[in-house]
Parts: C-alpha cells; structure tokens; sequence
C-alpha cells in the first residue's frame, strides 16, 4: 500500500512505481557538488561498473581463471539489458546487487572466523535492504534465485544440505 507520510497527500509506493529510494540517497550526496544531470549519470555510471567489478569479484571467489572472470564481468556488467533501461530507468542498472548477495553468502559460510562471519552477515542484511530499496524486482529475483538454489540442493544434493544445516 502506499506510504502517505513520505510523499503527503499523495503517497509512494515502492512496488508499483519503481523509483529506487536508495538512488535518492546516493543523489542527496551527490547533488552539493554537481548539476542534477551529473549526479543522475554518475550514479547510473557507478553502478554499471559496480555491476562490472562485483562479478569479477564473485568469479573470482569461485576460482574462475582471472581473464574469464575479467571477460565475464564485462559482459555482465555491459549487458544489452543495462543500455536499453539505462535511459528511462536508472534502478535498472543495479545488477550489482546479485553478484553481492551471493559472495555475502559465500562468505557467510566460507568465513572461518566468528567475526568474519558476523561481518559477512551483517554485509549480506545492508546489501538486502539496498536491494529492496532499490527495486522490488530485483529483490523477488533475489527471493527466488535462492528458493532455486534451496530446491536444487533438496532434490539432487539432498545428503550434502542436510549435513550442512544440520552442521549451521
């Protein structure tokens, strides 16, 4: 339903109008120091390379050779769904979002350490949050991204992901 008290009399709704609160933020900060079209581009350009730079992150995590990794972080980050949306909506160019939920929870369970995995945990609730905020899409994508990955591990893996939430 939409939130009267932000927008009063009219309301937002953050699932049907598609706004990205969290570029607001990002535009607030921006805004003293450059025009509002510089601020709008620098935070549509930031994040397409943050798309870049989070999949070569992910890859790497999981041992890609560097230049595949390097290669596959172009091609996500540049993709042909990023430069038709980039124009018209730019909560479309946060595809960072997924690469950064699934190294979180990398290393959520890949973290040795209590306090690796408290900061892991804590990263991967700021990055679920940003996602919400930043488009409701994404963060049902993101919803069913892990239901998949839960159903495969259920059906083929069944002996492994009982073991790790017996172990977790």
């Amino acid at each position: 339903t939409p939130a009267e008290g932000v927008m009063f009399p009219f309301g937002w709704d953050f699932s049907a109008d598609d706004i990205a609160p969290v570029n607001g933020l990002y535009f607030i900060l921006l805004r003293p120091f450059l025009s509002m079209h510089q601020s709008l581009m620098l935070i549509v350009v930031a994040s397409i390379f943050l798309s870049n730079i989070s999949m070569y992150w992910f890859l790497r995590l999981l041992h890609v050779q560097k230049w595949i990794a390097f290669l596959g972080g172009l091609i996500f980050g540049f993709s042909p769904f990023i430069s038709v949306r980039a124009g018209a909506h730019p909560s479309y160019t946060a595809l960072y979002l997924f690469p950064l939920m699934c190294i979180f929870f990398l290393l959520v369970n890949q973290s040795f350490t209590k306090k690796g995995k408290i900061l892991s945990a804590l990263a991967l609730g700021i990055i679920s949050a940003i996602t919400v905020l930043t488009n409701f899409y994404y963060a049902l994508m993101i919803v069913i991204m892990f239901c998949l990955f839960i159903g495969y591990f259920l059906f083929f893996e069944k002996k492994i992901f009982l073991q790790y939430i017996r172990k977790n």
